[in-house]
């Protein structure tokens, strides 16, 4: 398959193919979420929005999982090869990395509940600017994935360019 956008010759693998991207941007919502609940509760000193980043963890936990083992289902059920194969591997990368990015949420989540009793931070600022940052390149992934401009050789050039 040359063209992601015309599909496969399997209405059943395009379906799966379907199914894990829209679990990527679900598990990509929830991270962003996660990340909101986490900054909120650090800049705006809110324990309820620090213990809401840490309760979404499971969940997420429970999809990079799921995702893992829906893509494995893919690859051994339709052997796919070039492209294909790419696109369920990307599937499976993108999964742990927003993982990753929701234990992060988490740490700083908790972190943000230790300092609650103390005086707010002077370093304040130069944080938010490093979330503003975080999520902008959250967004850049889940879209080039969507996109499959992360499939793309020169990726690389485009993420640089944006």
């Amino acid at each position: 398959m040359t063209d992601p956008s015309q599909g496969h010759i399997s209405s059943q693998f395009n379906r799966d193919l379907g199914t894990l991207r829209d679990n990527v941007l679900m598990m990509s919502a929830l991270t962003e979420r996660s990340l909101a609940n986490a900054q909120a509760g650090l800049f705006q000193r809110d324990a309820e929005r620090c213990n809401r980043a840490i309760a979404d963890d499971d969940e997420i936990d429970t999809l990079e999982r799921e995702l893992s083992a829906e893509a494995m289902r893919v690859i051994l059920r339709f052997q796919p090869v070039a492209l294909d194969l790419r696109v369920v591997v990307a599937t499976i990368k993108i999964s742990v990395n927003l993982e990753r990015i929701a234990d992060h949420a988490v740490s700083i989540a908790r972190r943000a509940r230790k300092l609650l009793d103390w005086e707010p931070i002077p370093q304040m600022p130069a944080l938010a600017a490093l979330f503003t940052d975080c999520c902008k390149f959250h967004h850049q992934v889940v879209e080039a994935f969507v996109t499959h401009h992360a499939l793309s050789p020169n990726f690389l050039e485009i993420a640089h360019a944006g």
